[in-house]
Parts: structure tokens; sequence; C-alpha cells
């Protein structure tokens, strides 16, 4: 029994979300598919290897490339503001 959870906790340790595992090209390429070959979603989505939802996303216009959001806090400091604030200490 207590092998039994310790290879359970050891497995759920192992996995990790993996994030953004497609190119930007990928995905450009999959809403062009889509607008001017009537590709399906499901279908671009298989053969550009990215997710749906960020296809549909795109084609609605909720996403565009300067809008991409990256995990993890906004930064406090600007590169400016960071350099800037160490000048007097």
């Amino acid at each position: 029994i207590f092998m039994a959870s310790i290879k359970k906790h050891n497995f759920k340790s192992k996995l990790k979300r993996q994030l953004f595992q497609y190119s930007e090209d990928a995905l450009q390429r999959a809403v062009l598919e889509i607008r001017d070959n009537n590709l399906g979603i499901r279908e671009a989505s298989r053969q550009f290897s990215v997710p749906k939802s960020t296809i549909q996303d795109r084609l609605k216009g909720c996403s565009t490339p300067k809008k991409i959001r990256k995990p993890g806090p906004q930064p406090l400091l600007t590169v400016e503001g960071g350099q800037n604030s160490c000048v007097g200490t």
C-alpha cells in the first residue's frame, strides 16, 4: 500500500503543463488555410498542431500577436525604470 502511494505521487510530480508548443508561423498558416481554402478548425488544428481554442480566438480577433499574454506576473519595473531606480543607491 505504501509503495503504491509513492508511485502515484512521483507520477503526478513528473506532469507539467507545457505552454506554447506551436510557432506563430504555424498559427498564421492555420488561419490562412481556414480563410482561403475553407479548411475546418478541427482539421487545421490537427494539421498544424495548434490548439483549436487558439485558432478560434485568432479568428474572432480576441488574440493578436501584440495581445499575446505571457505566463507569470506582470513586471513591476520597465527596462528604463529598472535602470533609473538603481542610480541613487
